[in-house]
């Protein structure tokens, strides 16, 4: 089964998205998964919030599960998959 975790941000909230991408890293690391993760609007003529759909529709075709996270959340148990 292929994998993978999604996350986007803008500058606005670069200052704790940071720590969001570092968990995610491990996270990712830990089981597998791969992780994409973009820092910038994919649409810059909606609200970034349009952009999470862009994003997952773009790598949805190369996985069997993609896993979308905000930016403002963290995982808490990593050793659960």
């Amino acid at each position: 089964m292929r994998a993978a975790l999604a996350m986007l941000y803008t500058e606005r909230i670069r200052s704790y998205a940071d720590l969001a991408v570092r968990d995610r890293e491990e996270y990712c690391a830990h089981w597998g998964y791969d992780l994409h993760v973009r820092g910038e609007n994919l649409f810059p003529a909606r609200h970034a919030s349009w952009s999470k759909l862009l994003l997952v529709q773009e790598i949805l075709p190369r996985y069997d599960w993609v896993m979308w996270t905000d930016a403002d959340a963290l995982i808490m148990d990593h050793t659960r998959p």
